[in-house]
């Protein structure tokens, strides 16, 4: 699933804030995960690309991942699960924003069509 999240990388990523949600305890020490994930599960109140018809697709993307079993994902509000989605953007962002610099590969799951296609950024959520 193509989700479309211009205004989350115009208002936080392209403004140097991609650490804010996905950093290493190298770049913040040891409550690196603990503050980023917080951080984005509050960025929930003013972007979320969890509603009704994209958290199955999220759930069950997520349940690939090994690390929850689906019965701990199905119970994550929806800000909780906007939380993870948000470190995944920002982490996958900042692998986009090295392989451009560096010739190099990305995930894929990162799409800047800022300049081409229609103006906007998307990530893909699936295989």
């Amino acid at each position: 699933m193509e989700i479309l999240i211009t205004p989350f990388v115009k208002n936080y990523l392209l403004t140097g804030n991609a650490t804010d949600f996905s950093c290493s305890q190298n770049e913040r020490g040891d409550y690196a995960g603990k503050g980023s994930y917080a951080h984005a599960v509050e960025t929930t109140k003013e972007f979320s690309v969890v509603n009704a018809e994209t958290r199955p697709t999220l759930e069950n993307f997520f349940g690939e991942f090994g690390a929850w079993d689906m019965t701990e994902i199905q119970s994550w509000s929806d800000a909780e699960l906007n939380g993870v989605c948000l470190q995944l953007i920002a982490s996958d962002y900042k692998e986009w924003v090295y392989a451009q610099e560096n010739d190099g590969e990305d995930s894929g799951r990162f799409y800047d069509a800022s300049q081409t296609v229609d103006g906007e950024y998307y990530f893909y959520f699936g295989d």
